[in-house]
C-alpha cells in the first residue's frame, strides 16, 4: 500500500500532466477565437471544462493528504475544498529524501497552473473583445437597433 506521501506525489504528478493538457487545450481555444472558429471555440471550451472538472477532483484530494501529512484534520480540507497547508508548510513536515524529491514536481505544477491561469485571462479578454465587437457592429448595422437587419419577408 502506497504511502501518504507517495499518494499525493502521484496526485499531484496526476494534477500537473491534466494542467498541461488543459493548457494545450486553451492554446487551441486561443488560436479558435484568433481565426474565429466558432465550432472549434464550442469545442475545446467543453474540453476544458471537463479537464478543469478532473483537476478540481484531483485538488480536493491533494489538499486532503496535505492536511493528513501536515497534521491537519482531512475532513476539513475536504469539506471546506481548501486547507491552510502551503507547500512550504507540506515540505517542512516531510523526510528530506521525500522533501528533495516532490520540490520540483510541485513547482512544475506551480508554473503549469500559473500559465492556465494567465492563457486562460488571455482567452477571456479575447472572448469579451469579441462580444463587444459582436454588440458594436449590430448597434451600427441597426441605427442604435432602430432598423432591422434581415428582411423579414425572405
Amino acid at each position: 500500500m502506497k504511502t501518504n506521501v507517495e499518494q499525493l506525489e502521484e496526485v499531484i504528478r496526476t494534477e500537473d500532466e491534466l494542467a498541461q493538457a488543459l493548457l494545450e487545450v486553451l492554446e487551441q481555444q486561443q488560436h479558435s477565437l484568433v481565426h474565429v472558429q466558432t465550432g472549434s471555440v464550442a469545442e475545446t471550451s467543453a474540453k476544458a471544462r471537463e479537464f478543469t472538472k478532473l483537476i478540481e477532483t484531483l485538488e480536493k484530494e491533494r489538499w486532503a493528504l496535505m492536511s493528513e501529512i501536515t497534521g491537519q484534520s482531512p475532513s476539513d480540507a475536504v469539506q471546506g475544498f481548501r486547507s491552510d497547508v502551503n507547500a512550504a508548510e507540506l515540505l517542512r513536515h516531510l523526510d528530506a529524501a521525500d522533501a528533495v524529491r516532490i520540490k520540483p514536481i510541485i513547482d512544475h505544477f506551480r508554473s503549469t497552473a500559473e500559465q492556465v491561469v494567465r492563457l486562460n485571462e488571455t482567452n477571456r479578454r479575447l472572448l469579451e473583445q469579441a462580444r463587444h465587437f459582436v454588440r458594436e457592429t449590430l448597434r451600427v448595422m441597426t441605427d442604435n437597433y432602430t432598423q432591422q437587419v434581415i428582411d423579414q419577408k425572405m
